[in-house]
């Protein structure tokens, strides 16, 4: 097959495989992420750059507009209606995110106006086949699939996590193709989808190399790769793991300390204490989504989680490689703790064969993905919460009866349970881009 295809906001290495892949078929790639430009550029594989097919007056262009449309935006949020609209449960807009509201909306807008002008440049100068995507949810992806869409190329989107079930936080319905995990979240997808026939079975391919076992050391073995001591038990937490708005609404941000002081008073009550490890969700920084903790924050975290009873050893803030780092984290714990029933860290958990706790939030909007026939562990306060993690950590035989009902589970919520979804997804592009 010749011709391009454009593979957007792949930032993650894990994604590598898939886009060599598609090259090894022929394609010709086209990416918006320069550091995976680079990485495929040491691998051998040439890819251009969206950004390449931008111009001066494009960019101009962009400025002007939003500018435009954040004044209007300005005039309309002082009336007294919006105000109330942003106080009514569950928004509750934090004042000090204010700031920081109107500047994301301005490069919002502005990436927005630029990205569909790039599209239209990469439409009419180049073959292009098809559009890859990790998912369509930011106003840049959904501006793709817009003028793709328009032009008759198919855009296949990659499932980036469990959708929610309640129908109010559905995404509107969808007319592209959608690349589903598994056969659960195919049910869902199938409530937003036009076309059935658009909706696709492959497994997520960033969790092919969960699957090596290179990247499944023992619990002995990722003990020693994190300098943790071999005979205390521990525990990993998915602190802060939420859908990202802690940034602007108080409400999330009251949920994510709940969870906070669920597991401190939890964990701290255990005897003997295990050790307590974090990895927050990148992106939950109220002062920049994304950026990395100051040392004084860190320790003010720490400091507060023992202050709460708890022994906070490890906190792990690393961004790029789930098998890198994340693999690691979950095979040392003896159990992970997710604060958040639709994150799909928590098929991530079942797959690396240990036992994971959700915290049951009635007060989240999200309803669970997952049940205990998954082999999943649910506690809805911090007594229920240190009942199931010490025996988790004393009665083996509760852990095995959490493993056999996660493997049996697992096919259905990664499809095959195999680690081809790479080769599945290839052979998806390369029959939509033909």
């Amino acid at each position: 097959m010749k011709g391009e295809v454009l593979f957007f906001d792949f930032g993650f290495e894990e994604y590598l495989p898939l886009i060599e892949g598609a090259a090894s078929r022929g394609v010709r790639p086209i990416m918006n992420q320069a550091g995976m430009r680079s990485r495929l550029a040491a691998s051998g594989v040439e890819a251009r750059g969206f950004l390449e097919f931008a111009t001066a007056a494009d960019q101009a262009a962009a400025r002007d507009q939003a500018r435009d449309v954040i004044g209007r935006f300005s005039s309309t949020i002082k009336s007294l209606e919006a105000v109330q609209a942003f106080d009514a449960a569950p928004g509750n807009l934090l004042i000090s995110g204010g700031a920081d509201l109107a500047r994301s909306l301005l490069t919002i807008v502005e990436n927005q106006i630029l990205v569909a002008n790039i599209m239209s440049h990469v439409i009419d100068q180049t073959d292009l086949r098809a559009v890859v995507m990790r998912s369509c949810l930011s106003s840049g992806q959904r501006m793709i699939q817009q003028v793709a869409d328009r032009a008759g190329i198919p855009v296949i989107e990659i499932s980036h996590g469990n959708p929610p079930w309640d129908s109010d936080l559905v995404p509107p319905p969808i007319d592209w193709h959608f690349a589903a995990f598994g056969a659960r979240e195919r049910e869902v997808a199938r409530e937003r989808a036009g076309d059935p026939d658009h909706i696709h079975l492959t497994g997520a391919p960033h969790w092919d190399g969960l699957y090596s076992p290179i990247n499944r050391p023992d619990r002995d073995a990722a003990k020693d790769a994190l300098g943790l001591p071999r005979d205390i038990p521990f525990l990993l937490y998915a602190g802060s793991y939420s859908p990202g708005s802690t940034l602007f609404f108080a409400s999330e941000a009251q949920r994510v300390m709940r969870a906070n002081e669920m597991v401190a008073s939890a964990v701290g009550k255990l005897i003997p204490q295990p050790l307590l490890g974090v990895r927050p969700h990148p992106g939950e920084s109220r002062q920049k989504p994304g950026r990395r903790p100051t040392q004084d924050e860190l320790t003010a975290y720490r400091d507060w989680f023992t202050a709460h009873g708890a022994n906070l050893i490890h906190v792990d803030y690393s961004e790029t490689s789930i098998v890198r780092e994340k693999a690691v984290l979950i095979r040392a714990a003896d159990a992970v703790i997710i604060p958040e029933a639709s994150s799909t860290m928590i098929t991530e958990v079942l797959l690396l064969g240990r036992p994971c706790v959700v915290i049951a939030d009635e007060e989240s909007p999200f309803r669970s993905f997952y049940s205990p026939d998954d082999g999943v562990a649910y506690a809805s306060n911090a007594h229920e919460l240190g009942t199931v993690l010490d025996r988790i950590i004393t009665d083996p035989a509760y852990v095995t009866e959490l493993h056999d009902a996660a493997e049996a589970a697992l096919p259905e919520l990664n499809h095959g349970h195999d680690g081809q979804a790479t080769t599945r997804l290839v052979n998806l592009v390369i029959d939509l881009a033909a």
